[in-house]
């Protein structure tokens, strides 16, 4: 039983994993990742993958004997003073002891680690172009190997992610020739790296109002896909990879990853 019970796999091993796999130190100052709720001893045998550990992928995992989430984002954000059933996002937390689910995520680290959801954003839209940089940590920059109309693009995206539709800043009567990639939300701070860089066009998640503005005055443009569509793209190549690894263990990816998305 002992030697049986030594093949087993454990939280601590599974955070040990994502660490090599989504290196701590990658991430954000102000980020929260890591194990959020349960126990490093933990003996686990299924995981699920997920975008958020909301109420759905909670009682999913339950349900289905899994006792341990990986997320993408986090959970527990700001310090908490309590944990009340009456609070929603208390009530999560709770749900998570209550069903001995351990919790890890895998947050800006995991968007700029190498294979991570810059990367397999970047993989999804234009697969085997060489030639790629890292920009701003968790951006991408690439070179189109010929350039294509702006008007095609957002289709391009739409398809390829699976979104309901994009956004975009700028009338699309203009070629393409350098393109910035940024899973998730766009910040502020990446306004004028993207003009220094001599990007043409941004692809993202989201971007706010005033940004999208920011960029169009700097002749950028900028097509906003959906933030859950720009990073779910991680998860089954996060599933193979962790499989590869720890064959005694199930992992598998949430169904419930498609919440977020654009419909026009």
């Amino acid at each position: 039983m002992s030697e049986h019970h030594n093949d087993l796999a454990t939280v601590r091993q599974i955070l040990d994993l994502m660490n090599e796999l989504a290196p701590p130190e990658l991430a954000e100052k102000w980020d929260q990742i890591g194990l959020q709720t349960g126990s490093l001893d933990q003996v686990v045998t299924k995981v699920m993958l997920a975008l958020d550990a909301t109420s759905a992928v909670i009682r999913s995992a339950a349900s289905g004997g899994f006792t341990l989430i990986i997320s993408h984002h986090p959970l527990i954000f700001n310090p908490l003073t309590a944990i009340c059933t009456h609070m929603p996002e208390q009530n999560l937390i709770y749900k998570l002891i209550q069903n001995s689910i351990s919790l890890i995520v895998a947050h800006t680290n995991l968007d700029a680690a190498t294979g991570g959801v810059a990367d397999c954003l970047l993989d999804c839209l234009w697969p085997d172009l060489p030639g790629r940089q890292t920009l701003a940590g968790y951006g991408r920059l690439i070179d189109l190997a010929e350039p294509e109309p702006l008007a095609l693009l957002p289709e391009r995206v739409r398809r390829r992610l699976g979104s309901g539709g994009c956004r975009i800043n700028l009338v699309h009567d203009r070629l393409v020739h350098r393109i910035a990639v940024f899973p998730g939300s766009f910040s502020e701070e990446w306004v004028a790296l993207i003009a220094a860089s001599g990007a043409d066009t941004v692809i993202c998640g989201e971007i706010k109002h005033h940004l999208g503005l920011q960029l169009a005055e700097r002749g950028v443009a900028a097509i906003d896909a959906g933030h859950d569509v720009t990073e779910r793209v991680v998860l089954q190549p996060l599933q193979k990879r962790l499989s590869a690894r720890l064959p005694n263990v199930s992992f598998a990816v949430s169904g419930i990853i498609d919440y977020n998305g654009i419909a026009f």
